[in-house]
């Protein structure tokens, strides 16, 4: 769990060279290259895919404003066994937490709680942060990152994990009102399937 966040995280924040990416030729058909999943692109313009191999698929997208990033992604990881649904949500809330201390990000709000909405135990979180060494194309400076995903048992395997997840980095006040739809209308679509 803590890799796959990091590997996120890792791929929010770096700056990127877009043109070495591969954009996506048609919206429309499903991805199946990722062992377990079947994936929906999201919908608008200009998504990228960085990342792609049996165990994790990653979208990214230049934002309208300066500096902004879009980050969509699925990730697999192998999971223990859990006695309940309160163990399995305090795992994922300190795989969250994880991670070396190094005053880099003030969580401003965060949010996990179990969602029953899926065939399998999930843990739903929100996040905002304050990422206070930002790399951009002009300078390090200060930028919010608002994240929201899921974090699953596989239905097929509950040793398998799957988290998947939408971010969008920016600058205060350059908000995008409508991330929780866009994000709800990546993440809705994801359907777990045979290895």
């Amino acid at each position: 769990m803590k890799k796959c966040l990091v590997v996120f995280f890792f791929l929010l924040l770096s700056s990127c060279v877009y043109q070495r990416y591969p954009g996506i030729a048609d919206p429309s058909i499903r991805i199946n290259n990722v062992s377990g999943v079947s994936v929906l692109p999201p919908q608008e313009q200009g998504w990228l895919i960085p990342q792609m191999s049996l165990y994790q698929l990653t979208f990214i997208k230049q934002g309208v404003k300066q500096d902004s990033t879009y980050v969509a992604q699925v990730v697999l990881f192998k999971l223990a066994s859990f006695e309940s649904e309160q163990s399995f949500l305090q795992y994922v809330s300190q795989g969250r937490a994880a991670g070396p201390d190094t005053g880099r990000f003030e969580t401003l709000k965060n949010k996990e709680e179990i969602f029953r909405g899926r065939e399998v135990i999930c843990v739903k979180y929100g996040s905002v942060s304050v990422d206070k060494a930002s790399k951009t194309q002009s300078a390090v400076r200060t930028m919010i990152m608002e994240t929201t995903g899921y974090c699953c048992q596989h239905p097929k395997n509950k040793n398998i994990g799957v988290d998947f997840g939408y971010s969008y980095r920016h600058y205060p006040g350059d908000e995008d009102a409508d991330f929780e739809k866009k994000a709800h209308e990546f993440l809705e679509q994801i359907r777990f399937t045979d290895f």
